[in-house]
């Protein structure tokens, strides 16, 4: 039921305002999970693209996404989950480009995804910019323009203006044509509220799991007593 409840929900999530980030609360609710998991790996791909499509991603349902896609790679994989796995796992910066690239074709011929990959690529290439900032210092914006592949002015207005929406603590050297990104260690309540985010998410799905098993046990007992 929870497979044809999935099935079901991409057209209704897919075409609705706000819909993909509901999908990806739904999709990745430990029963839910565990029936795409054992029934139906393929919606993987949709919740990968609805993970990107999202105005607000969540960190902690990204993780949990890509350890499941990680997980699930020799059962199913296609061009969305290598991207996140090459992104959010391997931190493979140019093998998560190439496969960019490969998406393009597969949400062409995709009826629920059709439509978004122009959204899908810059949220993308949003993605793979923040991951690459938090592992460098001094960015190249030439070298970004190059790999992105895009001109060199656009390339400088699009990161501006990243850096300003993501609220990276980053400037701009214009004289080096450099982004410089400030070293600043997290503080300890910021890795606290960063590793308790999913707790309640979590608590959630586990409280609703312990009614239905014992809303399910007490229809049993009383079946059983007739």
């Amino acid at each position: 039921q929870r497979s044809w409840l999935m099935h079901w929900a991409l057209y209704v999530f897919f075409n609705a305002e706000g819909g993909r980030a509901a999908l990806v609360d739904l999709f990745l609710q430990e029963r839910y999970l565990n029936a795409m998991q054992t029934n139906c790996p393929h919606l993987l791909r949709y919740a990968a693209a609805a993970l990107l499509l999202s105005a607000k991603r969540k960190r902690q349902l990204a993780h949990e996404l890509t350890r499941v896609v990680v997980q699930e790679e020799r059962v199913y994989s296609d061009p969305l989950t290598r991207f996140i796995k090459a992104l959010m796992h391997d931190f493979d910066f140019d093998a998560a480009l190439e496969t960019l690239a490969t998406c393009e074709a597969t949400m062409a011929q995709d009826f629920f995804l059709v439509a978004y990959w122009p959204e899908f690529e810059a949220a993308a290439k949003a993605l793979i910019f923040e991951s690459y900032c938090k592992l460098h210092r001094r960015i190249d914006i030439g070298a970004v323009a190059a790999k992105l592949k895009m001109p060199l002015d656009d390339a400088e207005r699009w990161v501006v203006n990243l850096v300003r929406d993501a609220h990276l603590d980053a400037r701009i050297d214009s004289q080096e044509n450099h982004v410089v990104i400030s070293n600043t260690a997290p503080q300890v309540y910021q890795k606290v509220l960063e590793r308790t985010k999913g707790l309640q998410f979590r608590s959630i799905v586990l409280a609703n799991a312990i009614e239905q098993r014992a809303a399910e046990a007490a229809s049993k007992a009383a079946a059983a007593a007739k």
